[in-house]
């Protein structure tokens, strides 16, 4: 499968598989790609260079939003630990 955007006249592309990611953007741009294989880890494409990025503890990668979130908030990965609940004020 690839992924394709234009951005000023000029396109990047990056090659997604089962399980890897090549990374085929022109020099100066920067994407972002889920590790299908494991939901705290993603790829980020520099240019041809590929990057094996793992979250901060507790986090999974949001491939909608290109961050690192909740676990509940990312479809196929609950199974994470979940946010601390919110702190009720007395």
């Amino acid at each position: 499968m690839y992924f394709g955007v234009v951005t000023r006249n000029q396109v990047q592309l990056t090659h997604v598989t089962a399980n890897s990611v090549v990374c085929e953007e022109e020099d100066g741009h920067i994407s972002y790609h889920p590790d299908k294989a494991d939901c705290t880890m993603y790829y980020m494409c520099e240019g041809e260079r590929k990057h094996h990025m793992p979250c901060p503890s507790n986090l999974v990668f949001n491939p909608n939003e290109n961050v690192c979130d909740w676990p509940e908030n990312v479809e196929g990965c609950m199974h994470h630990t979940q946010a601390p609940p919110t702190a009720k004020r007395k």
